[in-house]
C-alpha cells in the first residue's frame, strides 16, 4: 500500500475498521431513523475485498423504496434512481460514440475509478442512508 510505503505509522486498513466501528457505535447511541445494518469488517484486506459489492450497493441503492421510514427519504430515492439511470447511460453512450481519444478515455477511466472508490469506502464505513452523500 502507497500510504504505509509513505508513513509506515499509518495502517489504512486499522483506520478503516475504526471509522466503521466510530460511525456504528454513535448512529446507534443517537437513534438514527435511516440506520440500516452493514457488515463489519476486520482490519485486513481479505475482509474489505469481501465487502465490497455490499458497499457499492449500500453507497448507491440506499435508502431503498421498501425500507423508506417517512416521506422525507423519497426525493433520496429518486435521486438514486436517477443518478443509477444517468451512469448506465453516460456508459452507454461513451460506447456508442467512438470519437473520443484515448486522453480522453484515460480521464474518463480516472474520473469513474476515483469515484468508484469513493463509493467503497463510503459503503464500507458508512451505516445510515442520510449519510452516504452522492454529489
Amino acid at each position: 500500500m502507497l500510504a504505509i510505503l509513505l508513513n509506515p505509522k499509518i495502517n489504512l486498513l486499522n483506520l478503516i475498521d475504526k471509522k466503521q466501528e466510530s460511525f456504528i457505535s454513535e448512529t446507534k447511541y443517537k437513534n438514527s431513523g435511516s440506520y440500516f445494518e452493514i457488515t463489519n469488517i476486520e482490519p485486513n484486506l481479505e475482509s474489505i475485498i469481501k465487502v465490497i459489492p455490499e458497499a457499492i450497493f449500500n453507497s448507491l441503492a440506499r435508502p431503498l423504496p421498501w425500507n423508506a421510514n417517512s416521506l422525507i427519504q423519497f426525493p433520496a430515492i429518486l435521486e438514486n434512481l436517477l443518478i443509477l439511470a444517468l451512469i448506465v447511460l453516460a456508459f452507454i453512450d461513451l460506447n456508442k460514440k467512438n470519437i473520443l481519444r484515448k486522453i480522453d478515455m484515460n480521464f474518463v477511466l480516472f474520473c469513474s475509478t476515483f469515484v468508484f472508490l469513493n463509493y467503497i469506502i463510503i459503503g464500507i464505513i458508512t451505516p445510515v442512508s442520510g449519510a452516504t452523500c452522492k454529489i
